[in-house]
């Protein structure tokens, strides 16, 4: 495991050889912060130094952080990720999903569908049977009488597939 002088080293490196303009980093466990750090500029061309209160724009990174938070609020019994969404976000009960547009130019929207995939603990992967209870729910579900939900699910199917999510299986549902 890393010391701390190295974590500082790697970061003093990493912006020295200009790879990253700057960095602010913190790290904390349940019991709290154990390392913290900030290295660089604020801004290119400019002398201020970056703090531990910087404040940076992480764009696309908000779904990393947004995941760990709530694979936190999982572990901690605060998050059911079996629960419909809306029942914590009332609004997402009337999402709706773009189809596409008509020939006037409006959105064709539907109501959205949570897909439910699991797979075995122990090898990651969708079990026979797990697929065979799912394609008997898609087959009486409503949703999956639309030929666009229907595409949706073969190329879901497919993708797994291709991923090597379902090695080992025969087809047969």
């Amino acid at each position: 495991m890393a010391n701390l002088k190295s974590i500082d080293a790697a970061f003093r490196q990493a912006v020295e050889s200009k790879a990253m303009p700057g960095i602010v980093a913190v790290a904390a466990t349940d019991k709290g912060v154990v390392y913290e750090g900030a290295f660089g500029k604020r801004e290119l061309g400019k002398d201020a130094p970056m703090t531990l209160d910087t404040v940076v724009w992480i764009a696309s990174m908000t779904k990393a952080v947004t995941a760990t938070a709530a694979m936190q609020l999982v572990e901690r019994g605060k998050l059911d990720l079996e629960r419909p969404a809306s029942e914590t976000v009332p609004a997402l009960a009337s999402a709706k999903v773009l189809e596409g547009f008509d020939a006037a130019g409006k959105p064709r929207l539907r109501p959205a569908v949570r897909a439910r995939i699991s797979s075995d603990a122990s090898t990651g992967r969708l079990t026979k049977a797990q697929l065979s209870s799912r394609r008997a729910a898609q087959r009486h579900s409503s949703a999956a009488k639309s030929t666009t939900t229907r595409r949706s699910i073969t190329q879901g199917y497919d993708k797994f597939v291709r991923l090597g999510c379902l090695q080992g299986f025969d087809g047969d549902g």
